[in-house]
Parts: C-alpha cells; sequence; structure tokens
C-alpha cells in the first residue's frame, strides 16, 4: 500500500465511524446511520479510483420534487387522496371487524370445547360406573350360568 492508500482509504466500520464523528452508543438509537454510512461508502470508492488514477465519480442525489400543477390536476389530486383516504379508512374498519367477529369465534369455540371436554369426563365415569356395575352383577346373574336361549 503507498502511502496515499493508507492516508486516504479509512475503515468505516460501525465503531471507527461512530468514534470519528464522536457519537455515544446512547445517541446511535436515536441517529439515522444511513446518511452516514452511504457517505462513508462514497469516500472510500473515490478514494480508491483516485489511488487507480481514474477520475472521481460524480454523485448527485436528486429529489423528485412534484412540479407545479395546474388548479385542475391539483383537484384530481385532492379527490383522489381523498378518496384513497376514505378506502384506507373503510379497510382499516372492515379489518377490524374480521378480527373482532374472529375473537368472538374463538371464544365461543373455546367454550363450547371446554363443555364437550367436560362432557367426555362425565361419560367416561358413567362409562366406568356401568361397566362395574355390569361386572358385579355377571358373576352373580343366573342367566349368563343358563343355557343360552336367545342364541337361536
Amino acid at each position: 500500500m503507498s502511502q496515499t492508500d493508507q492516508t486516504t482509504s479509512t475503515d468505516f466500520s460501525d465503531t471507527n465511524l461512530f468514534e470519528a464523528l464522536e457519537i455515544s452508543p446512547d445517541t446511535m438509537m436515536h441517529v439515522d446511520i444511513m446518511p452516514l454510512i452511504k457517505d462513508g461508502l462514497k469516500y472510500t470508492i473515490q478514494a480508491k479510483r483516485r489511488a487507480q488514477g481514474l477520475a472521481e465519480l460524480s454523485v448527485e442525489q436528486k429529489r423528485v420534487r412534484p412540479e407545479k400543477l395546474t388548479p385542475a390536476e391539483a383537484e384530481r389530486r385532492r379527490i383522489r387522496r381523498e378518496r384513497n383516504r376514505i378506502a384506507a379508512t373503510k379497510c382499516r374498519n372492515k379489518k377490524r371487524s374480521q378480527i373482532n367477529t374472529l375473537d368472538e369465534e374463538s371464544k365461543r369455540l373455546e367454550g363450547l370445547n371446554h363443555k364437550l371436554k367436560e362432557e367426555i369426563g362425565k361419560l367416561q365415569i358413567e362409562k366406568s360406573f356401568l361397566s362395574d356395575t355390569l361386572q358385579a352383577h355377571l358373576s352373580i346373574c343366573s342367566l349368563t350360568q343358563a343355557p343360552a336361549i336367545y342364541d337361536q
């Protein structure tokens, strides 16, 4: 690396960049660093181009500004924005309504599921009771010991 390369190329890692700009870590959370990163990259590229003997690139950020609108165009734009605002509000309200409907349906189904699980538990207890009663009855029942008259 030549002397010019050492002086013109700088490591633009986040830490070095913030130290060079004297930005504290607390402030970093509130600062938009994208312009800083873009400027650092632009500087690095330009330094490398100069080191290679190439011409510098002219980088311009063009901001698109709305041209002067005629009154008719301005009115159409206002109407279109108003329609869009109304449509967006309607869409948000519809989405809210759908969310509320789904929430109510979910609560209803959860309640039904809970009731059905309780009923399953009760039926299992009843089945167990009836099964035990049948087993106790089978040991003393005379019909089960007699020949089967219903098998014909």
